[in-house]
């Protein structure tokens, strides 16, 4: 299907420009996958996992490599050391405000 097919190419150009405006050159292509090649599901980059909302959010909003970098570490830690719980602040509101805690 067509509307599929366009859902596909958009999903690949958002996770290309991801890479390329947050990680170096060489990374794009020699060290990124759709996690069991589902497209717009988990997006591996540099030993970091992302999913589409994140990406997306990340372009929309400018981040700073530093901020998905330490937000995505924050999370994974929350998480391990908080599994039921969920993060008080947002990926978003942690771009626009800062991190307000876990």
């Amino acid at each position: 299907m067509r509307i599929i097919d366009n859902w596909r190419k958009a999903t690949e150009e958002v996770a290309k420009t991801f890479t390329k405006k947050y990680f170096p050159k060489e990374v794009y292509g020699k060290d990124t996958f759709w996690v069991a090649d589902e497209i717009g599901g988990v997006f591996f980059v540099s030993d970091m996992f992302f999913d589409i909302d994140r990406m997306i959010a990340a372009l929309e909003h400018k981040a700073k490599f530093d901020q998905i970098y330490d937000y995505y570490h924050a999370e994974v830690e929350h998480c391990m050391e908080n599994p039921d719980k969920p993060m008080h602040t947002n990926f978003k509101n942690y771009i626009k405000h800062g991190f307000v805690g876990s």
